[in-house]
């Protein structure tokens, strides 16, 4: 009986622990694996992407699914491993600048000596579904220095190479990819719509004058 006692005595603590610790969530990123042979980021120009806007639904620190009837589950057992806008501006930039083969200068601000795009980007949707494709639709700006501007709308729509949350984050992981690449063709066309981008929908597309010397950009 003493040896049952002093068994419960020990025992019991740590069974309470164990019942009192949850467990380590998965952790995901939309950055993909860097590639050997990436080129380094040198160019005759630079892009400056901004901080990218999200709606707030998506914009939390663990994956949000979209179940059938068009509803959002959180789940807490997968997180991002940084807040989702920033994944998306890393992921976004990362992609763009191995596209172009030029640096981001980001927050820093212009290049100095090099012309630079600034890339403004707005996402709609960003969707990881039990059934159908991954969805990342966003509205992106471009404008070289005071130069014209161009304003499109991209829809890329991937179906996950398998099953389970990470084939749902590659999905996205790739969609940012295809987001970079429309955008860095239209930089590469000097500001004008791509004639096709791979995988991407291209919408609603339009050029603005040039800005003059002294107006705000």
């Amino acid at each position: 009986m003493a040896a049952a006692t002093r068994c419960l005595l020990v025992c019991l603590p740590l069974v309470l622990a164990a019942c009192g610790t949850p467990p380590r969530p998965n952790i995901h990123t939309l950055l993909a694996a860097p590639s050997p042979a990436a080129a380094s980021a040198t160019g005759d120009f630079a892009v400056q992407t901004m901080p990218i806007n999200l709606p707030a639904q998506v914009d939390q620190p663990y994956l949000m699914l979209r179940t059938g009837g068009g509803a959002l589950t959180p789940l807490y057992g997968e997180r991002w491993a940084a807040p989702l806008a920033d994944e998306l501006q890393a992921a976004f930039s990362a992609a763009l600048t191995r596209r172009l083969g030029v640096p981001d200068v980001g927050g820093v601000g212009v290049a100095s000596g090099l012309p630079t795009w600034r890339v403004q980007t707005d996402v709609q949707r960003f969707e990881l579904p039990t059934q159908g494709p991954a969805v990342l639709d966003a509205t992106w700006r471009i404008r070289q220095d005071r130069g014209a501007a161009l304003l499109c709308r991209s829809v890329v729509e991937l179906a996950p190479d398998g099953e389970g949350v990470p084939a749902l984050v590659q999905a996205q992981q790739q969609a940012v990819a295809r987001l970079a690449d429309a955008v860095a063709l239209a930089i590469e066309a000097g500001g004008r719509r791509p004639q096709a981008v791979p995988g991407v929908t291209l919408a609603n597309c339009s050029r603005t004058e040039a800005t003059a010397a002294g107006a705000p950009g």
